[in-house]
């Protein structure tokens, strides 16, 4: 009986496999997407039309820091929301990364788990929240955040077409990676680069203050959010030395 059923798992996980690589194929790539992430940004906004849904980002997190960066998204709407759960710290692509499983909120206006990134979130009409790990045993690349605009549980059939893109994305991943798991692409490679500027920039907070890292990068994120910048552009300016951070917490 344990044979037979996961036969039948083995065949709809082809089934929803097939479903998913023809409908990206069907859908036209935009003006100047290649590579793969071009590939992602596809297969964000097909996703999107598949589960109805506000929008799809990939995050990718890769090399020792950890770094995050989105590499792929339905929409430019998609990348700022993703991209604040870096700048406050929280969020369901943190569970899903730490987990190894996917993590879901069917209504962030309840949620208790992450009240800074859900506040953000809703301010740009954000009302459901589901994020997928990207990983290969115990590897973890990346995150699939798919959002919502309104309150939601994913039924089994979409939770399956979902996890099936998440297998997709994770492929593209790892084909562009080379063995050595270094992102060659050169759209990865940008977008982690701007990681690393970040983690400069902490480097520079922590010395010019004589503070930990964590409270180095926490005043980055409070001075980004305060002033509803992106945090990247935040550490972008402190390392070319035209913004120095309050001294102290209290002044952000």
């Amino acid at each position: 009986m344990l044979d037979g059923h996961t036969s039948e798992d083995d065949q709809q996980g082809r089934r929803l496999r097939a479903r998913v690589l023809s409908a990206m194929a069907i859908a036209a790539p935009h003006p100047g997407e290649a590579g793969p992430t071009g590939v992602l940004n596809r297969l964000c906004r097909t996703i999107v039309t598949d589960l109805g849904a506000m929008g799809a980002a990939v995050n990718l997190m890769a090399g020792p820091s950890h770094a995050q960066a989105v590499v792929g998204m339905s929409d430019d709407k998609s990348a700022v929301v993703d991209d604040l759960q870096f700048t406050v710290g929280e969020g369901p692509c943190h569970d899903a990364l730490r987990t190894g499983r996917p993590v879901h909120s069917s209504d962030l206006g309840t949620e208790t788990r992450w009240p800074g990134y859900c506040s953000a979130a809703q301010e740009h009409g954000v009302l459901a929240v589901y994020a997928f790990p990207l990983q290969v045993g115990a590897v973890s690349l990346g995150v699939l955040d798919v959002y919502d605009s309104r309150r939601r549980v994913l039924d089994e059939g979409a939770l399956g077409l979902a996890l099936a893109y998440a297998d997709i994305a994770t492929e593209s991943l790892l084909h562009s990676s080379g063995d050595d798991t270094r992102f060659i692409d050169p759209g990865l490679r940008t977008a982690l680069g701007s990681r690393a500027q970040i983690y400069q920039a902490q480097g520079m907070v922590k010395v010019d203050n004589d503070i930990s890292l964590n409270e180095a990068m926490i005043r980055i994120r409070a001075f980004a959010y305060g002033n509803r910048r992106a945090i990247a552009d935040v550490a972008h300016d402190i390392v070319e030395g035209t913004l120095v951070l309050p001294t102290t917490a209290s002044r952000l």
